[in-house]
């Protein structure tokens, strides 16, 4: 992290016109506030020497850092002072485009490609192929490639998308088993079959309401539930019996992605990500799965919880031949170095 802070906190670009000696004060202010780990306050400083410095290099700088540590609307604001300052920057339009779409300015951002595409004597469509690398940072969990990765046609959801459904709540089906396959296969009529179910929650979920809510479908189904091994009694009166057992589990949280110790996590994460492989490499996620016990930090102590994975999206988690790339690890180190030099936002 600090050779890449190195290169935030380079010298910045000479403010010019009236206003230049105001810019060059917020220079400076954005510079130690940089080495005082303060991303926010750094990140406005460097907003505010764009909007009084005529010179672009300066709203330039200002986008790149507002745009590394995961301020979308201030970089958007940089960037559209850098596009006003320097006229025929394609790169300057191209993070214009970028960033309205971030921000569902869709008309804007419509607006800003259909001019990247008029720009030049090259053919549009190879512009447009050029755009694709940006484009996709938009899609949270890169679908297509994704998609094309892994062999499948469609998900689920479609044509929602990952970040969409992980604002709902989710059944799972974790395994069936019931006789034998394979060399074990017999000719026979298995009596029994079993399936283990887990629920993915969501904020405002009870886990014992949703469970209800399973049961209730099994029994609209025409089974008759019950919670142990049913006895003979049982067997003879009803045709259709299903044992259902288990429950608990752990209650959804959320934490805001303004609130002010998310943006610290995103801006250390940018970082490292983004020495780890290459610029704007950070997927940032609303939500994610998994049993962690977070409410005691949200709930009885009223603060933020973050989750900051590190693994490899192929990593077979929970799975056979679970492994970790030896980049991620390289990563990992990178990014708790930066967390754990983050300011402090909440305590």
């Amino acid at each position: 992290p600090a050779i890449l802070l190195a290169w935030l906190v380079c010298t910045p670009a000479s403010a010019q016109g009236p206003d230049g000696d105001t810019a060059s004060a917020h220079l400076q202010a954005a510079e130690m506030a940089l080495e005082q780990h303060e991303y926010k306050r750094a990140v406005t400083e460097y907003r505010l020497a764009a909007e009084r410095s005529s010179n672009p290099r300066t709203a330039k700088q200002a986008t790149r850092v507002a745009y590394s540590y995961g301020f979308t609307e201030d970089a958007l604001v940089s960037a559209r002072r850098w596009a006003k300052l320097e006229r025929d920057s394609d790169e300057a339009l191209l993070y214009v485009a970028q960033l309205e779409l971030r921000l569902g300015k869709l008309r804007d951002a419509k607006r800003s490609f259909r001019s990247l595409l008029k720009r030049g004597n090259g053919a549009a469509d190879e512009k447009l192929l050029s755009f694709i690398p940006f484009l996709s940072q938009e899609d949270e969990d890169d679908a297509y490639e994704l998609m094309r990765e892994l062999g499948i046609v469609r998900t689920e959801g479609a044509p929602q998308s990952l970040p969409e459904r992980l604002m709902v709540p989710a059944l799972n089906v974790r395994g069936i088993t019931s006789g034998n396959t394979g060399s074990l296969a017999r000719n026979v009529i298995p009596s029994t079959a079993v399936a283990a179910l887990g629920i993915r929650l969501v904020l405002g979920n009870e886990s014992a309401h949703l469970r209800q809510l399973i049961v209730d479908h099994i029994e609209g189904q025409g089974f008759h539930v019950v919670s142990e091994d049913p006895d003979m009694e049982t067997r003879l009166q009803y045709p259709l019996i299903a044992k259902v057992t288990g429950g608990g589990g752990s209650p959804a949280a959320r934490t805001s992605m303004s609130n002010p110790f998310a943006q610290s996590v995103m801006g250390a994460a940018s970082l490292a990500a983004d020495r780890a492989f290459g610029p704007g490499s950070l997927v940032v996620a609303p939500g994610m799965g998994g049993t962690l016990p977070l409410t005691p930090f949200t709930e009885l102590l009223g603060k933020p919880a973050i989750v900051v994975p590190v693994a490899n999206h192929d990593n077979n988690q929970h799975a056979p031949d679970e492994n970790l790339r030896i980049a991620n690890l390289w990563y990992a180190i990178d990014l708790y170095a930066a967390l754990l030099t983050m300011p402090r936002t909440i305590f």
